[in-house]
């Protein structure tokens, strides 16, 4: 008896694209398959046959080409490559740009076409499929600028409203040094325009910004319409990722907020470094943090470490010189600390990264504001004054 094979309207370049994207639309239109024997195709002149079953780790569907029924082959949905099925899926697809220690995750360039045995419940790999593991793909990289350029937004108002301050502050002091030294209306004058026109040149910094967050969402949109499911489906799919969302919530506290550091750090063969701030830095970091701006060197993530640890890479973080930073690197004798830059605002954008570098004691989101550096953490040079890496995280203690 011949097996009922759903049918789709896709054209295989919608059929690829909706796979990339939103997997699982597929998911109710498949027969799950398996390789007979899990054998692995070890030479050309060898022949894969597929089953059905339950369990199966690849999809089979048919769609329709000039009359004639056509069968597909797909990884299943979020479809791991590992050590223990790289050889199968080898047999079945051209695993291109493949490196056994970092892919994991790949692209569906090209779905493998199968044929189906006459007057048998099984089919015959016909020509082999194509997955790419490059993982810049374009959707990657535009939702990796639309978060740069978040971030870089957030620092501009942080910064705004610092200088704001700044700007209350200044009109208080010159109004003290007035009654004391007589200070002409043309000086007061005069610095008052440089602080509006600094204000005005972030103002403009903060619209562009703004335009480019938009224009990365614009693009971002248009890479991740390139499916066409149907509304119906589109829904059920929405509705699915509000419902996993929401489920683990209770009153107003993010799920993201209270999100735990993935990085590990491997210190086997570093030397404690636990007791080696001294109590000074410390102390006047607490008291008056601006006593160190002038041996503070600001430092913000690479891009590519953010990368690895949103990829959940075990790999230590690393900082880099940065005049915008939201850290500051500070020497003290012959090593190397990390604290937060003054006037830093902890948020959505940020928390994990905080989390990540510091043990966070008493840390309650959208709650926590105020803290008190108990440790900072340690850093080494690997680029001398241009690049550090963390090597033991330092702690910090909310109020």
């Amino acid at each position: 008896m011949k097996p009922r094979t759903p049918r789709i309207n896709f054209s295989i370049d919608e059929l690829i694209a909706i796979y990339n994207q939103i997997p699982r639309i597929l998911s109710r239109k498949v027969i799950k398959v398996s390789v007979i024997g899990n054998k692995p195709l070890y030479n050309a002149q060898e022949q894969v046959f597929l089953s059905e079953q339950g369990n199966g780790d690849y999809w089979l569907l048919a769609t329709e080409e000039e009359k004639e029924e056509v069968y597909w082959l797909l990884p299943k949905g979020n479809f791991k490559v590992n050590t223990f099925n790289l050889k199968t899926v080898q047999s079945l697809f051209n695993c291109q740009r493949y490196q056994p220690k970092d892919s994991t995750e790949f692209t569906l360039s090209k779905p493998a076409r199968v044929s189906l045995i006459p007057n048998r419940q099984e089919w015959k790999l016909k020509e082999q499929g194509i997955l790419d593991f490059d993982q810049n793909s374009l959707s990657s990289k535009l939702q990796l600028e639309l978060e740069k350029a978040k971030q870089e937004l957030e620092e501009l108002r942080q910064e705004r409203s610092h200088l704001v301050d700044k700007v209350a502050e200044l009109a208080y002091e010159r109004l003290q040094e007035t009654r004391s030294q007589l200070v002409t209306a043309d000086e007061f004058k005069k610095q008052m325009q440089q602080v509006l026109l600094k204000c005005e040149q972030l103002q403009s910094q903060v619209t562009q910004l703004t335009q480019q967050q938009e224009h990365f969402k614009s693009q971002l949109q248009q890479v991740q319409q390139k499916t066409t499911p149907t509304k119906e489906e589109m829904i059920d799919a929405l509705e699915h990722q509000q419902h996993i969302e929401l489920a683990p919530s209770q009153g107003n506290i993010k799920a993201s907020s209270i999100k735990t550091p993935t990085t590990q750090f491997q210190l086997s063969h570093t030397p404690n470094y636990s007791n080696l701030a001294t109590p000074q830095l410390v102390q006047a970091y607490n008291q008056n943090p601006r006593s160190l701006l002038i041996k503070a060197t600001e430092v913000s993530e690479t891009d590519e470490s953010i990368r690895n640890r949103r990829l959940g890479s075990q790999k230590h973080v690393v900082l880099e010189k940065n005049r915008r930073g939201k850290f500051w690197i500070l020497k003290d004798g012959d090593f190397d600390y990390l604290v937060l830059r003054i006037n830093f605002n902890i948020n959505e954008y940020n928390d994990e990264l905080v989390q990540t570098l510091f043990e966070c004691r008493g840390y309650r989101p959208d709650l926590s504001r105020y803290f008190t550096l108990l440790k900072p953490a340690r850093v080494s040079p690997l680029t001398p004054g241009q690049k550090w890496q963390l090597e033991e995280p330092g702690i910090l203690e909310f109020k």
